[in-house]
């Protein structure tokens, strides 16, 4: 049979013969190291040992009279002694004399109650779970803690003069232009980009926009086809439903007679009145035609005539007529 004596490992060479003799010698050398079987303990024997110790306890007596064997190892409760049912004092046997060492009374004077502590606590702010060291503290709606989420470098010191700083826009629209107010301080111009023509939009078709206007007025356009204000607005013109076909134009009124009257003209209120002043209002019994009115009145009427003839005339040719008639009946 063949023995192996040497091994190579990564290209190293063993020599087995000597590994294996040099193990055995330090393994029987360190043999001095180790406890003899008879030289330890069994589990029971180490259990035995552990029981036989005399453990510190304690043992309840009326009286420190009433302890028949004192021990070192015994806390002696004597009582109960006092106004509370369970209050016992403490002893001790040391130096063949038995020493106080206290009681089992708990001075509860400088501890809070659960209830008188929770009270407390409800008026304490929540703690911040989750907080960013260096972040300053804020407040929720309910009064508890909260993080800011600011620190201290997000502030101006007090030395730092914000004096000539324009004021941050409120409730603005995003997008929006910035406009400046009239203490130069910022504000939404109401218009964004969208708003406005750009560079190569061409406007040069396109009207002014009147400046001054009056509101309400309609627009005009001047020679160059800018708007203006036309001075007019809507209460100067007629609305659609006014008809006007039974009304005379303003322009053909006139205040004094023509030479050759036409239908288009009509006079004025004071034309018409002076007129008529001069001229008989009645023709009745107390307001006679005057004759110096007439033309063509005759005294002397003719069967021919178709003159307007006075009442004398009238009656003259009745009476000529009746003589005739007279004079004719008489030569019958």
């Amino acid at each position: 049979m063949s023995v192996l004596t040497q091994i190579e490992v990564n290209g190293v060479t063993y020599d087995l013969q000597d590994a294996y003799s040099g193990f055995v010698t330090n393994s029987v050398n360190n043999l001095v190291n180790y406890y003899l079987k008879t030289e330890t303990y069994t589990k029971a024997e180490v259990e035995a040992l552990i029981g036989a110790i005399n453990q510190f306890h304690y043992e309840i007596y009326a009286s420190t009279s009433a302890v028949t064997s004192p021990a070192s190892n015994v806390l002696y409760l004597i009582g109960p002694t006092g106004s509370g049912a369970d209050k016992y004092e403490e002893y001790v046997y040391t130096n063949s004399a038995f020493v106080k060492i206290g009681d089992t009374s708990i001075d509860l004077s400088g501890y809070v109650t659960t209830q008188a502590l929770n009270t407390a606590l409800a008026d304490k702010v929540d703690k911040v779970a989750g907080a960013t060291n260096g972040n300053f503290a804020g407040l929720d709606s309910n009064g508890n803690l909260v993080d800011s989420g600011h620190k201290h470098s997000d502030y101006l010191t007090s030395h730092q003069d914000i004096s000539g700083k324009a004021d941050k826009v409120s409730g603005g629209t995003t997008d929006n232009f910035a406009a400046l107010d009239a203490n130069g301080n910022l504000k939404d111009s109401g218009h964004k980009h969208s708003d406005y023509l750009t560079s190569h939009q061409d406007i040069s078709g396109k009207a002014d926009k009147v400046n001054g206007a009056t509101n309400g007025n309609f627009a005009g356009l001047d020679s160059n086809g800018n708007l203006t204000d036309s001075g007019k607005k809507a209460s100067d013109f007629l609305t659609q439903h006014q008809d006007i076909s039974g009304k005379e134009d303003k322009a053909n009124k006139v205040s004094s007679w023509s030479g050759t009257p036409t239908d288009v003209h009509y006079p004025s209120e004071k034309l018409v009145k002076d007129s008529l002043d001069g001229k008989q209002a009645t023709i009745d019994s107390s307001h006679k035609l005057s004759v110096s009115l007439l033309d063509g009145v005759d005294n002397t009427p003719t069967a021919n005539s178709d003159n307007l003839v006075k009442s004398g005339g009238v009656k003259s040719y009745v009476d000529g007529i009746c003589g005739d008639i007279q004079t004719l009946l008489e030569a019958i």
